[in-house]
């Protein structure tokens, strides 16, 4: 819809019509993701049994991200 819009008027002679339009378009991305956020925040509100698993997945994940990958040896020796 955007570069619908954008190819009709001619933007380039108008800076303001430009920022009216990004402004737009970033709110409408707002309002579209919020759609699929709300049960998300309403969850973490609501419940204690979700929040703790919340809390318990995300440092799991953070702790399994930073902690270095063990290198498992090659324990078969090349025959020279």
């Amino acid at each position: 819809m955007f570069v619908t819009v954008a190819t009709i008027l001619n933007l380039r002679d108008d800076p303001v019509a430009v920022v009216k339009l990004r402004f737009a378009e970033s709110l409408t991305i707002a309002v579209y993701y919020s759609y699929f956020a709300a049960p998300f925040y309403i969850c973490v509100s609501v419940s204690r049994r979700f929040r703790q698993q919340l809390i318990y997945v995300l440092s799991q994940t953070c702790v399994n991200c930073f902690r270095r990958q063990r290198v498992i040896s090659n324990q078969v020796l090349p025959a020279f």
